[in-house]
């Protein structure tokens, strides 16, 4: 085991941190070399195609939802649609609402199947759904055009 202050040494013994030349270290560049460009394009391609499969995901989801929110809301307005047909053709025998009852029935269930639907499609459907991929693609444009006015600039 080693202690704070020693410097440790290979197992044959003759390798110390101090023996390490300054030489060895190479120099940074700026541009990327051509492993690099090739390790960064395949991450594009990686990241389009996650983009494409999130966005075939959310297509089916969305269908899958817009199918569910129509059964929904047929299902409430015929609910609503067999409540009104029974108040009128039983009115006095068996069945009957008052007129308050019914217009609050109506009105509010219109408001309520209007409102979920309006909801349900501005979340399923948003109107700019491309915003937060745009900002990606242009903060690398802008990374592109910076590499390519350094190379310029070296150049010079």
């Amino acid at each position: 085991m080693h202690l704070p202050n020693e410097r440790p040494e290979s197992s044959s013994g003759n390798l110390a941190l101090d023996k390490i030349s300054a030489s060895a270290v190479q120099s940074a560049q700026d541009a990327p070399d051509s492993k690099t460009k090739l390790e960064i394009a395949e991450l594009r391609i990686r990241l389009y195609k996650e983009r494409i499969r999130s966005l075939s995901q959310d297509i089916d989801e969305r269908k899958k939802y817009a199918h569910r929110i129509f059964c929904l809301i047929c299902a409430w307005l015929g609910a609503n649609f067999l409540v009104l047909v029974a108040d009128g053709i039983a009115r006095s025998k068996w069945f009957s609402l008052p007129q308050a009852v019914l217009l609050a029935l109506i009105g509010g269930t219109s408001a309520d199947v209007l409102g979920i639907f309006y909801i349900v499609t501005h979340y399923l459907f948003p109107q700019n759904p491309a915003s937060a991929d745009s900002e990606d693609d242009d903060e690398e444009e802008e990374d592109d055009e910076n590499d390519e006015s350094d190379s310029h600039e070296d150049s010079n």
